[in-house]
């Protein structure tokens, strides 16, 4: 065990970090010895007063077992080890997420494991007239290149999730595509849940970290089924972010978003390296992070 301690916290809290962190790395297995107070007073150069406070504690916690003579163990019992890993998870997404508000321009490293497609066009869309309601929709010469970053800008009703229906079905199935819709039904909530039950420790890590970097606790996103709309979302596109997705198209994405998290969004998809189809209503956001602006209106779609 790493026996270094700072002065900013009572040294028996570190002391406990230490040993659970021991236990983490599997230094002191379940059901396994822990070494005496003395033994462990020795090594860490504390009091032994302090270091049987510490214990004391771990066994308050369940984390320790007092076996009398026969000295201390390591539980068995895998709730209390597995919700010692979660709250390690959830540590170190906060610590990450305060070291990334060190400045305050986001720095795209949740991004930096997407790279664009190496196809320079993900999409063409020749000139047609689409259904579109009771009329059509004109549609121009257009396309989707691997890096754009685009904005479909309209009034209600013109046609703006009829042109992204048009450019999904013209989507090569092999494009790594992460589409996030404006509301998720109860399937896609109990489909997104479930995959992120089977996340390994890694992958949940990393999608924690996200999440806490837009601005949500990771653990009331643990809490499944009393998660917001807005922090679904979140989860989808942290999920989404490990299958490092060449295309990201998201509908309305500041909906149910409070202004912090609108804010952390807004920065992680204008550092977004691949490509980007957003529709909202918000100008201000769009402009922030897209670099083109399709236009539906009156019937027509025109690249701005």
């Amino acid at each position: 065990m790493n026996w270094k301690f700072s002065g900013d916290r009572p040294v028996y809290q570190q002391i406990m970090e230490n040993i659970r962190g021991a236990v983490l790395r599997g230094e002191l297995p379940p059901g396994g010895r822990v070494p005496s107070v003395r033994e462990l007073a020795m090594q860490a150069q504390v009091n032994p007063n302090t270091m049987q406070r510490a214990l004391t504690e771990l066994e308050r916690e369940g984390l320790l077992i007092g076996g009398g003579t026969s000295g201390r163990t390591v539980t068995k019992e895998e709730k209390i080890l597995e919700a010692m890993r979660q709250q390690a998870l959830e540590d170190l997404a906060r610590e990450r997420v305060e070291n990334a508000r060190v400045e305050k321009r986001y720095d795209g490293d949740l991004w930096l494991d997407a790279r664009p497609s190496p196809r320079k066009t993900l999409a063409r869309i020749e000139p047609a007239e689409i259904p579109c309601g009771e009329g059509v929709l004109a549609l121009p010469r257009l396309f989707v290149g691997n890096t754009d970053h685009i904005a479909i800008k309209g009034p209600n009703g013109a046609g703006k999730t009829t042109l992204l229906e048009h450019v999904r079905a013209l989507l090569d199935p092999e494009i790594t595509l992460l589409d996030i819709p404006q509301e998720l039904d109860a399937t896609q909530r109990a489909a997104v849940l479930a995959r992120a039950d089977a996340l390994s420790d890694a992958e949940r890590g990393a999608v924690l970290s996200i999440v806490a970097q837009l601005n949500s606790r990771p653990d009331r996103i643990l809490e499944g089924g009393s998660t917001s709309p807005g922090e679904m979302r979140k989860l989808m596109l942290a999920i989404g972010m490990l299958d490092r997705p060449e295309l990201i198209i998201m509908d309305e994405p500041t909906n149910h978003l409070d202004l912090h998290s609108t804010e952390a969004l807004e920065r992680a998809l204008a550092a977004y390296p691949g490509a980007l189809l957003l529709v909202s209503h918000d100008h201000a956001f769009l402009e922030a992070c897209t670099d083109r602006i399709w236009e539906v209106r009156g019937g027509i779609v025109r690249e701005a």
